[in-house]
């Protein structure tokens, strides 16, 4: 199985979209790890499972795979629970506010400018229908 590199920071992808794409091919690099290994044991049990003697390692090993099972669904719990996805998850609800004060503090210290173009622009062209109408 061709194992993904997680991309050092200097070949870190430049866009949002590339970065988030590089994560998500991560991760289901990830799931496809898990299910080869879920699939390469469960092929090694079917196998053991078919001699008597192996059924109580087998059993044992069947509770410590619960048992790590379970560890991981904790961690990503936990993870998920962290106070840096919350924080994700808080700037993520305050991005379409802080745009919208953006754009009003672009057009508030733009407006002067952009009047006091027009009127430049109203006074050329005044004079050139001064000087259009003269000849």
């Amino acid at each position: 199985m061709a194992e993904e590199q997680i991309p050092r920071e200097d070949e870190a992808p430049h866009t949002p979209d590339d970065a988030g794409q590089a994560v998500k091919s991560q991760w289901d690099a990830i799931v496809r790890d898990f299910q080869a290994l879920g699939q390469s044991i469960a092929d090694t049990v079917k196998e053991a499972w078919q001699d008597e003697a192996n059924k109580q390692q087998l059993q044992e090993l069947g509770d410590s795979l619960k048992r790590v099972a379970d560890q991981i669904v904790s961690a990503v719990d936990e993870a998920l629970q962290s106070p840096a996805v919350s924080e994700v998850k808080s700037e993520f609800k305050k991005a379409p506010e802080t745009v919208k004060e953006a754009g009003q503090r672009v057009y508030t210290e733009t407006q002067p400018l952009l009047l006091n173009a027009l009127k430049t622009l109203d006074e050329g062209l005044q004079s050139l229908i001064n000087r259009l109408e003269k000849t």
